[in-house]
């Protein structure tokens, strides 16, 4: 599959851009943000896009959730897995599919085309497509550079502004804003669509909070030093009368009253009855942007990396659960299947695929619960399931060690050439020198059984050793459930039942030593 692009993206359109922009938040009222909405409905996306854009960056709230929101799931693990419906006699193809998407990811480069300091891999790739989970839309134009050990691009993420969808079609309007657009060739361009523009309702939260806020200050302008209302006996005119008044303007300014009477000051007060408005409304809108972009309120923000019953922490985990599949899947179909018909030709399927770990807490500890006990009951689980489903890379099966038989149990009736008499009284035990020949057996089954308790922690290391440059092992370390591997190994009976069944064959040796 050839892929080529002569890049809409310049090197002069940060200049040109940076040239010509301007801010349409200074005049925003509720009247000119409900035009721009329509008209972002409408397809032409650059009026209220760059008002979202200055409200993201101003707003106090927004300026904490939505970069919050972004980050939770760009720092999220990831990796090329295989899947599991791939049948024996492809897995050595899906094995050259995997290779080749990672060395596509670990060698991935992402550029911002107006600030052009912001350079990145992975990471910043999925930041900037989770613009779309706000604005609705988000678009990167591809660079492809294919080379002799496989693929690899640079991706140039351009602001929603710098788009347009009149036609009901996406395309590239470029700087100057142009309708319609250029056509957006879908072979070099990664382009996000959301469900939903959340910033259309946090934009209106943000107006009414800005109104509360603006009534707020002026109410605290006006009122909040009290006026003063002097009375003195000297006449208007007098010297008496401007030193009084000179006294007065010394502790107000503006809100000052003199009057002819008794020589005396009185304090003017503006009371409110009743509570303030605005500190409710403006929290009220604090929590309702809270909510819009994070799936909880104020008080579960802290709260991002507890463990609890918390529905609210829940709600949390499943949005970014949901914002990792999304993502995921947005690679899988844009990037995936590009790199894989390059290499290995058109329409060819992919059979591995890119995926960014959802936050995994209380549910893998109960699976590995039930794991282990259907495997009680004689339940044979897929590796590749099992691998998939605690998101991990299944490494090259290894030659398996010969079972050594099994040591006889010490304490079974021993056969007739081992039997013989002791001090007499037709009592047999089994023999010494019997018991000492299976010393060899019984000590390589001790060596196995801590093999077997050891397993979850030798898994976890083979996992970072068969990791695929830096950015793979980082996702591999990041993936590592220590505490789940410590329980795992302590957990394991393999090695203690061993050392019982060696510890007693050694007892009953030495006792039959002592009876010769």
């Amino acid at each position: 599959m050839a892929l080529s692009n002569p890049l809409a993206i310049t090197p002069s359109i940060a200049a040109q851009w940076k040239q010509q922009r301007f801010n349409p938040l200074r005049t925003v009222t509720p009247a000119t943000l409900g035009s721009l909405i329509d008209q972002y409905d409408a397809g032409y996306l650059r009026g209220f896009a760059l008002a979202a854009e200055q409200i993201m960056e101003r707003d106090d709230t927004l300026a904490a959730v939505v970069p919050k929101r972004k980050k939770r799931v760009s720092r999220r693990p990831w990796d090329v897995l295989i899947g599991e419906d791939v049948p024996d006699e492809l897995k050595a193809e899906a094995e050259r599919h995997q290779a080749a998407l990672k060395y596509f990811y670990s060698r991935l480069k992402v550029r911002n085309a107006v600030e052009k300091n912001e350079q990145g891999g992975v990471k910043l790739l999925v930041r900037k497509m989770m613009t779309a989970q706000f604005m609705r839309y988000a678009a990167a134009e591809i660079e492809w550079q294919p080379g002799p050990q496989g693929m690899a691009a640079t991706l140039h993420y351009v602001p929603v502004e710098f788009l347009e969808s009149s036609t009901g079609i996406l395309r590239f309007a470029g700087v100057s804003g142009s309708t319609p657009g250029a056509e957006m060739d879908e072979s070099n361009w990664l382009i996000a669509v959301a469900d939903a523009c959340i910033m259309k309702s946090a934009a209106v939260c943000y107006m009414f909070k800005r109104l509360s806020l603006a009534d707020w200050l002026n109410l605290s302008g006006k009122f909040g030093i009290p006026g003063i209302h002097g009375e003195t006996d000297a006449k208007k005119g007098t010297p008496e009368w401007d030193a009084f008044i000179a006294m007065l303007s010394a502790f107000a300014n503006d809100w000052v009253a003199a009057t002819s009477a008794g020589s005396k000051i009185n304090i003017i007060e503006a009371g409110v009855s009743g509570e303030s408005p605005f500190a409710p409304m403006v929290d009220r809108m604090d929590r309702a942007l809270a909510r819009l972009c994070m799936g909880g309120d104020l008080s579960t923000l802290s709260r991002e990396d507890g463990v609890g019953a918390n529905p609210q922490s829940q709600e949390a985990d499943e949005l970014i659960t949901d914002d990792c599949e999304w993502m995921s899947e947005l690679f899988n179909e844009q990037l995936d299947r590009r790199v894989i018909e390059w290499q290995f030709g058109a329409g060819t399927d992919p059979l591995a695929f890119f995926k960014l770990m959802p936050p995994q807490r209380q549910d893998t500890k109960m699976e590995m619960e039930v794991d282990n006990h259907v495997k009680k009951h004689g339940v044979v689980l897929s590796p590749e399931d099992v691998a998939e489903r605690y998101s991990r890379t299944l490494s090259k099966a290894q030659p398996e060690t010969p079972e050594e038989p099994e040591a006889p149990d010490p304490e079974a009736e021993p056969s007739a050439n081992e039997r013989r008499p002791n001090f007499g009284d037709g009592r047999v035990v089994p023999a010494a020198q019997a018991l000492k020949d299976k010393k060899t057996i019984l000590l390589k089954k001790l060596s196995k059984g801590v093999q077997a308790d050891l397993k979850p922690a030798v898994d976890a290391l083979l996992t970072l050793e068969n990791a695929d440059g830096p950015d793979a092992l980082r996702s591999a370390v990041m993936g590592l459930d220590l505490p789940t591997i410590e329980k795992a190994v302590m957990a394991g009976s393999a090695a203690n039942e061993a050392f019982e069944v060696t510890l007693a064959a050694e007892f009953l040796a030495g006792l039959a030593s002592i009876r010769n």
